[in-house]
């Protein structure tokens, strides 16, 4: 069976009168079905999730560093000359 970039999935759940409001309210501002709104929302908060992730990191790297950083002159010098192997 080939690979597809998406995935069809049956999501049944009981949630509160409010937020099925809010949901319904946001799919007709959008006109677009139920659904995508709610996918939409979904890709939203995983971004969002991404994003703080990767600030925290660099808030770590901040608070950890020794102060040995190398200027970026030299960083993009080096980066064309050390071969990238992913």
């Amino acid at each position: 069976m080939p690979a597809t970039a998406t995935v069809t999935r049956r999501v049944t759940m009981t949630m509160p009168r409010h937020v099925s409001d809010m949901l319904d309210r946001k799919a007709r501002q959008e006109s677009v079905p139920l659904s995508k709104a709610i996918l939409g929302m979904i890709e939203d908060a995983i971004e969002y999730a991404e994003e703080h992730h990767i600030w925290e990191e660099a808030l770590e790297r901040k608070r950890t560093c020794t102060g040995d950083l190398m200027e970026w002159d030299e960083f993009w010098k080096l980066a064309h000359e050390v071969p990238y192997n992913p």
